[in-house]
Formats: C-alpha cells, structure tokens, sequence
C-alpha cells in the first residue's frame, strides 16, 4: 500500500471547491484544478454538507391492493397412452 501524505486543507481551498461545486463542475475536475484527488473532494463534499446524492427520496404510496383468487389445486393429466404398453 501507498504511503500518502494528507494536506490539511485551508479556508480558500473550501471557498474555491464551494463555487466550483456551485457552478456544476464533476469532482473529478475540482480535484484536478485544487491538485487532490476526487476521493479528497467527494469526502470535503460531504463534510460540508453539500453533497446532493444524500437527499431522501419522497415515499412512494404503496400500490392498490389486487384481490387475486385462490388457486385451485394441481391438476393431475392422465398418463400418456404410449406409457401404457405394459
């Protein structure tokens, strides 16, 4: 495994990735314009509460109740004549 060195990050880093994040920009290309990865930005993302993906999505209503009959039991064919010889 990689040894990776984490840079804390400062109040302008924030303040750029916030407009970036505004303005529509991918995670990937945030990264590439503050030099960190897209992992480094989704986790900043999410600890400053802006990441959309965590919105609940409305209930949906439970769908209308079919009343569906009973089955009958298994029917049994009769045995094929060729089966029959004996």
């Amino acid at each position: 495994m990689k040894h990776v060195t984490q840079t804390p990050w400062t109040d302008e880093e924030r303040a750029m990735l916030r407009r970036l994040h505004e303005n529509g920009l991918s995670r990937a290309q945030i990264g590439a314009m503050l030099g960190r990865s897209k992992h480094s930005i989704a986790r900043q993302v999410a600890y400053l509460g802006l990441a959309t993906g965590n919105v609940p999505r409305p209930a949906k209503p439970p769908a209308p109740r079919r009343d569906t009959p009973h089955r009958a039991g298994a029917v049994t064919l009769p045995p094929l004549p060729s089966l029959n010889n004996g």
